[in-house]
């Protein structure tokens, strides 16, 4: 029983967390590349890392990696991809 209750919870609260993603992600597409900037997104994550997305000046998009700041053992090698990516791209 009270199995079952945690599941239905974990359901709900999934969906809703993915409505709210969808929400924000959606408001954000709309938006017009910022003139002569380059955008970092960075979408959190503890279990599959956190994904990293480049777009250029246009919108097109530049790179896409996986780095895990949260694990001891990766953040400095995870810091330095980072820093690559960004040195690389300008």
């Amino acid at each position: 029983m009270t199995q079952q209750i945690l599941l239905e919870l974990k359901t709900t609260a999934e969906k809703s967390s993915i409505n709210v993603f969808a929400k924000n992600l959606k408001q954000l597409l709309l938006l017009s590349p910022i003139k002569g900037k380059k955008i970092l997104g960075i979408d959190p994550g503890f279990t599959n890392g956190c994904k990293i997305a480049l777009i250029s000046e246009s919108g097109d998009l530049i790179a896409t990696d996986v780095i895990y700041p949260h694990n001891k053992n990766k953040t400095i090698t995870d810091g330095r991809k980072l820093a690559e990516l960004l040195k690389k791209h300008e």
